[in-house]
Formats: C-alpha cells, structure tokens, sequence
C-alpha cells in the first residue's frame, strides 16, 4: 500500500480544509494570530503534548507500579490519535503563516514499507500465546514511542527548524503514529469528519449555553453520527453528515 496516492493526499487536504474553517468558527478569524475572538490564548504545542499523554493513558499497562495486565483502552487511543490531528492541523497552518495548507505528499518510502507492515500484521491481541503477547507489547512500547517523539518535534524543533521541514516532520511522524495504532487514512478520515461535524453541530445548536441535547435514545451524539458514517453506502462528507444529523436531531431531541 502507499499513503501517498490522490487518494489520501485529498482525504489530508479536506481535513486541513475543514479545521480551517472550524477553527474560523469556533475561535474567529484571529485565531492564526494566536488568539481566540474572546482574546484567549491558543497553545497548540501545548494542546497536542496533553492528547498525547492522554492516548498514552489508554495504554494503561505502561505504568510499572499498577495496572500490570490491564488491557488497552484502543478504541480511546483512537480517538486520542484524531484528536492529535485537530489540533496538529492547527499548529501547521500557523506555521505556515495562517494560510490554507495543500499538502501534496507526505514522505517517504520508509512510511510505505511501515505502514504495510503495521496493517497486514492484524495482531490479534488477546490471545493466550506468549509470543503473541510480546509482539502486543512490543506494539505497544512503539505506539507511546511514537506518540512521545511527535510531542518533542511539537515542543522542541519548531526554532530550529525551517517551516516546511518542520511541518513535513510532524506529518511523517503523526501518520507513523497513525500507523502503529492500527488505523488507515481512510479511519483517521472518517473519524476526524465525524469530530467535526459534531463541533459544528453542537456550536450551531446551543452547546455552549447548556441546551444542546448530548444523548438521545440512551446514545451521545457522537455515537449516532459514527452510525450514520459507518451505515452509508456512499462516502459522506461533512456537510453530508450534518444534514443527516439535523434531521435527525430535530425529530428526536
């Protein structure tokens, strides 16, 4: 497999597209200065180094003093690796001067030859076989290694650095991140256009001032529009999904 077909280089740029104006919305057109509408700072480094720790605390078996055998939370490291990316795409585009950013490809073969070893391997990591078991830890040893080494790049290089190189940095290790976390493009895309289409939903219908309805049926919101991308037969986009969503909101909440 490689990431970098037209595919997936334009699944990364409607990401960016899409944050761009989410971040419009939600904290005006200001925020590529570094400040929200409301004048408050904005800290991406600082926003990614905490997702970062916190999908490292979905692999609750790092800590060597308790939870020994605890199994991994992965479907919250997933959604910590999408959370990464919201606000990774927001550091980007700041550094790149506030403009809207065209990624046209993502290096290098090494990232190919990674990235198709991760996905064949489908480890399934409950079975009882030791061997198994140490190919899961090693898994995910590599997972936190990743996530660690991103947040340095984040924190540490940006001065150092020319932007492009540090951008094309950050891109190389967040989709090794992406990787070793057993997701493809194509999951970090689906996930990231429900996050945010749920950001948009919930800002445009009273989120902010306590009316906005989070679970309907015995389900939160983000588990009703997952259902929606997951049971569609064609690919939605964001503005897909919100329609979806309203309706569905309206007749419900």
């Amino acid at each position: 497999m490689t990431l970098n077909t037209k595919g997936n280089i334009d699944k990364i740029n409607t990401m960016f597209d899409l944050q761009y104006d989410l971040n419009n919305e939600t904290n005006g057109n200001e925020w590529i200065t570094g400040v929200t509408k409301d004048g408050r700072d904005i800290d991406w480094d600082l926003c990614i180094s905490q997702e970062t720790a916190e999908l490292i605390d979905s692999i609750k078996s790092w800590k060597h003093w308790k939870d020994l055998n605890a199994p991994t939370d992965y479907e919250n490291l997933k959604m910590e690796v999408v959370d990464i990316w919201h606000f990774l795409t927001g550091e980007i585009i700041t550094r790149n001067g506030g403009e809207r950013v065209v990624i046209t490809k993502i290096s290098t073969p090494i990232l190919d030859r990674y990235a198709r070893d991760y996905i064949n391997l489908n480890i399934p990591l409950n079975i009882n076989n030791t061997d198994i078991k140490k190919l899961a830890n090693l898994l995910r040893t590599d997972i936190i290694s990743k996530a660690r080494h991103l947040s340095y790049i984040v924190t540490h290089t940006k001065l150092s650095i020319t932007v492009e190189t540090h951008t094309d940095s950050l891109l190389l290790q967040f989709m090794m991140l992406l990787y070793a976390s057993g997701m493809t493009i194509d999951d970090l895309y689906s996930m990231y256009i429900v996050k945010n289409t749920l950001n948009r939903f919930r800002q445009n219908n009273g989120y902010k001032d306590g009316t906005y309805v989070k679970v309907i049926d015995g389900k939160e919101d983000n588990e009703h529009m997952m259902m929606f991308m997951n049971n569609s037969k064609k690919q939605l986009t964001a503005d897909d999904l919100y329609v979806l969503y309203e309706d569905f909101y309206k007749a419900k909440a």
